[in-house]
């Protein structure tokens, strides 16, 4: 998919979702939030030692190497706060069970940081804000699937 500078990043649970994406007519890169926060350790503190204890349990799991996962999980972050910073606006793409929930929560969480503004969110019909950074919501009604193929996955 070519992206064009400031075009939306689209959000998701998963590679599976990522791809449904990809082939449809959203323009836009996809960052999928590949992590299974159900499992595992969720540790208070700073989000490096957070990103370090993940990337721990995942390697301990057979995923990946903990320093692999580690800098794919930093990556990851990275392109959502740079995007979130430069104005782009960003979909989200997640479902109402458990996986998805926590996702969301780790991602409205970091973006929460103080330099972020979070307008426009909104679950149900998908929303265009004019602020200078936005997150867009789609509802139950645009569900996709969710899939566990690896860590970190940005297209």
């Amino acid at each position: 998919m070519t992206t064009a500078v400031g075009a939306a990043l689209h959000v998701t649970n998963g590679d599976s979702a990522g791809d449904v994406i990809e082939r449809s007519r959203f323009e836009g890169r996809v960052l999928s939030w590949q992590d299974v926060p159900h499992e595992g350790p969720l540790l208070p503190g700073t989000r490096r030692d957070f990103l370090h204890a993940r990337a721990a349990f995942l390697a301990e799991e057979g995923w990946q190497d903990a320093a692999t996962i580690r800098r794919a999980l930093e990556g990851r972050d990275r392109k959502l706060l740079e995007a979130l910073r430069e104005g782009r606006e960003v979909v989200l793409w997640f479902e109402h069970d458990l996986l998805d929930q926590l996702q969301l929560i780790e991602i409205l969480s970091l973006a929460g940081e103080p330099d972020v503004n979070l307008t426009g969110l909104n679950s149900g019909t998908p929303t265009r804000s004019r602020a200078s950074r936005s997150f867009t919501a789609w509802g139950s009604s645009n569900r996709t699937s969710s899939s566990r193929s690896g860590p970190c996955v940005d297209r």
